[in-house]
């Protein structure tokens, strides 16, 4: 069964905020479109700092406006699956130290368009031209629309998908900070 990857908001997860240096990313850049950016990529620079509320630390997964971030660790699960997608290269400062090569932006090459059963699912606006589902109450994925693929981009809700094999190995992998969610436990 699939699984949606989300970042892991319980209270005792480090909850690091992630703010990327804007001026750097290209203004034609478009990540989760299913086309590659690493030639135009220049490494985006991003300041990461603790929440006040949450442990600190850093996690496998973070959020930031535009992209999501993964670790090397995790990016290397992902490689070792052949996941159809890239890794662009940040740098990151936290509490004054700066690292180069331990943090990616993810960008999926592998995207799905319709997905949602919308006969069986619940939801409150569903833009037919754009094919964007919000205030969603309960979602079911046309399982047989996605293929076996480990790692793929749901454009429909804008959100990372895995495949059951994928999902097992991210569970037993430890990684911090990432939460995998059964269609039906998504809402928006």
């Amino acid at each position: 069964m699939t699984k949606l990857l989300t970042v892991d908001l319980r209270s005792s997860v480090p909850g690091p905020a992630a703010t990327p240096e804007m001026t750097r990313l290209l203004l034609d850049t478009q990540l989760n479109f299913g086309r590659s950016e690493i030639q135009r990529w220049e490494p985006v620079h991003v300041v990461v700092e603790d929440d006040r509320d949450s442990p600190k630390g850093l996690t496998d997964l973070m959020s930031t406006v535009p992209f999501l971030m993964v670790s090397r660790r995790f990016a290397d699960l992902l490689r070792s699956f052949d996941c159809e997608c890239e890794y662009l290269p940040l740098v990151v400062h936290y509490h004054g130290k700066t690292t180069e090569g331990e943090y990616f932006a993810l960008n999926a090459l592998r995207i799905f368009g319709k997905v949602i059963d919308r006969r069986q699912s619940k939801i409150g606006l569903y833009h037919e031209e754009f094919g964007l589902a919000r205030d969603i109450e309960k979602l079911v994925l046309s399982e047989k629309e996605l293929d076996d693929a480990p790692l793929s981009f749901l454009e429909e809700i804008g959100h990372f998908a895995v495949n059951e094999k994928l999902a097992r190995a991210i569970e037993d992998a430890d990684l911090v900070g990432i939460k995998l969610l059964k269609p039906e436990e998504f809402s928006s």
